[in-house]
């Protein structure tokens, strides 16, 4: 379960990092192009797999006995994802 719950955590912190770093790329570049929607795709899937990581994360959390901090952080993961997946299927 420690196994898991560092692969979890360890993908979490590297796919936010690449996150924080191409979060910047679309404002060079301009609004509609090619290289922004390729960048905004892949910010997407990055942001779903540190949604995923959260959700287990959070699930550990709650399987450790933290009940607190595992709702909260899991209510701040669905919200996120809430917002994510409207952001693809609105167009």
């Amino acid at each position: 379960m420690d196994a898991l719950k560092e692969v979890l955590r360890t993908s979490h912190i590297w796919a936010g990092f690449a996150l924080l770093a191409l979060f910047w790329l679309p404002l060079m570049v301009k609004k509609g192009s090619k290289s922004h929607v390729i960048i905004g795709r892949i910010y997407t899937w990055l942001m779903f797999g540190v949604l995923f990581s959260a959700a287990g994360l959070s699930i550990h959390r709650a399987i450790s006995g933290n009940y607190a901090l595992a709702a909260a952080l899991g209510l701040l993961t669905l919200i996120s994802f809430n917002l994510m997946h409207f952001g693809m299927v609105m167009p």
